[in-house]
């Protein structure tokens, strides 16, 4: 039976960034490779996180990979996973944050959540955004590695 952290392993290998853009350019954008086994499992899962969250992809693919990392880097353990999850951090950088925010009309939503919530600035109130979609995502991730380790038992 495989733990908590060795499934979000194999799922964290499914993913790999590549290169967009010119030659100048240093975006990458993370995807999921075409032959890997866990295919099937990551392609529903961004589906739910997209369904869910209504985050443009680049957000949906980097926050969910970002999330199994932090799985696959805790112990097995929920409670030490849920914590290590919360510490995820948003970008610091404020032009990607700005450019964040533009991806999606949806991430004004978590803009005026943080607003709501007291941010003072503007760069606060992006941090804050940001976050707190991250922690969305995270939350939906954690839940598909949990209904997967439980469902090992019915397959065994």
């Amino acid at each position: 039976m495989k733990t908590r952290n060795e499934i979000a392993k194999g799922l964290v290998k499914g993913f790999t960034t590549i290169k967009v853009g010119d030659d100048n350019s240093d975006k990458r954008r993370t995807i999921i490779k075409p032959d890997v086994e866990c295919r099937d499992f990551l392609l529903n899962l961004i589906f739910d996180v997209n369904e869910i969250t209504s985050l443009d992809s680049d957000s949906v693919y980097d926050f969910t990979s970002g999330a199994l990392e932090a799985i696959a880097d805790t112990s097995d353990d929920e409670e030490l996973i849920r914590e290590r999850l919360m510490e995820l951090e948003p970008d610091v950088y404020i032009s990607n944050l700005t450019d964040w925010l533009g991806r999606s009309n949806y991430n004004l939503c978590y803009l005026g959540d943080a607003i709501e919530s007291g941010a003072k600035g503007g760069f606060t109130a992006l941090v804050m955004a940001q976050k707190a979609a991250m922690d969305e995502v995270a939350e939906i991730v954690l839940t598909a590695v949990l209904e997967e380790y439980d469902g090992q038992d019915e397959d065994e």
